[in-house]
């Protein structure tokens, strides 16, 4: 025998059954709301398609921007000097990042031969020293990502004496280190040194003159732990800021992680660290560096002198 629905609980029912209906139209609404926007919105897009289609854009030529098309009338190509330079410039009263502002420098300047001018005063007049132990210097060539150093993570030891050194045949030439180690480019120097050749004028050595000028000049090869470069991977260069000039390097060998420091960053020999490992030909390499064992005894003061900063150079492409 069923039981008998009291009478009060009938009108609660009715009332959720209507509740539930008027939220599945309201849902059914907005989807419906939804559909047409889509619709609207694809009709939209198709039409700026053909209209697109119909009139295509054209880019205009370098000699047929003018630098009053860029600029304000007030400044002038001619106006903005390369001692002015720094990592941000001001236009108009803005502060403009310096890559940004080279593209527009670049449109204004009517031929290419005023551009690589401009660009070369820049790069010799360009003061690096100013920045140095910022944590990215921006600069005409790219700019130079500071990384940290040996004794960041081990207060006190010395990173700068023991600058050893491995011969240069001991590394395939068909490996990715023996791209650079035995590239075209590479030679060994007086002092029996591997280096390579740095071709482009503006492309590359931040070497540094007593006046914090920018020198091109050739890199030194090196191997390095996996803590400053991508593993498995060469040809990456660092700027080596001494307390007495500076040197470039590109990485021509990888120190192996099993025979570098927890941090994959230098090699201990004895109570030393070293960073950085010399690629040499030991056949006609500098006595004084073989009889000690380390770069720094060599000939080269540069490469005695203790290392305040190494930075990674990030070249514009």
């Amino acid at each position: 025998m069923s039981e008998k629905i009291p009478t009060s609980v009938r009108p609660n029912r009715q009332r959720k059954l209507r509740n539930l209906m008027v939220t599945n139209v309201f849902i059914c609404f907005t989807l419906v709301i939804i559909i047409i926007l889509n619709l609207y919105i694809l009709i939209a897009t198709n039409n700026l398609s053909e209209s697109l289609k119909e009139q295509p854009l054209r880019m205009p030529l370098l000699n047929e921007i003018r630098s009053e098309e860029i600029m304000p009338e007030e400044i002038r190509a001619d106006d903005i000097l390369p001692e002015e330079i720094k990592p941000e410039v001001s236009i108009s009263g803005e502060r403009v990042p310096l890559v940004g502002f080279s593209l527009v420098l670049s449109a204004a300047l009517s031929t290419q031969d005023e551009w690589e001018e401009y660009q070369e005063e820049s790069l010799a007049e360009y003061d690096v020293t100013e920045y140095l132990g910022d944590p990215i210097i921006t600069t005409p060539l790219g700019y130079l990502e500071k990384k940290s150093l040996p004794s960041d993570y081990y207060p006190g030891v010395n990173f700068s004496y023991f600058k050893s050194y491995e011969h240069y045949r001991g590394i395939g030439k068909y490996t990715e280190s023996g791209r650079v180690t035995h590239s075209d480019n590479a030679y060994t120097d007086e002092v029996g040194l591997r280096r390579y050749k740095v071709e482009n004028e503006f492309g590359a050595n931040y070497r540094l003159t007593d006046y914090g000028e920018i020198i091109c000049d050739d890199d030194y090869i090196v191997a390095m732990g996996n803590y400053y470069k991508e593993k498995g991977r060469a040809n990456q260069r660092f700027l080596i800021v001494t307390d007495d000039g500076s040197f470039t390097v590109r990485v021509g060998d990888e120190k192996d992680d099993s025979a570098t420091d927890p941090y994959n960053m230098f090699t201990w020999h004895n109570h030393y660290a070293g960073p950085l490992e010399f690629i040499v030909d030991q056949r006609i390499l500098d006595r004084n560096i073989q009889r000690h064992g380390t770069v720094s005894r060599g000939p080269v003061g540069v490469l005695s002198n203790d290392i305040e900063y190494i930075y990674r150079i990030h070249e514009k492409s």
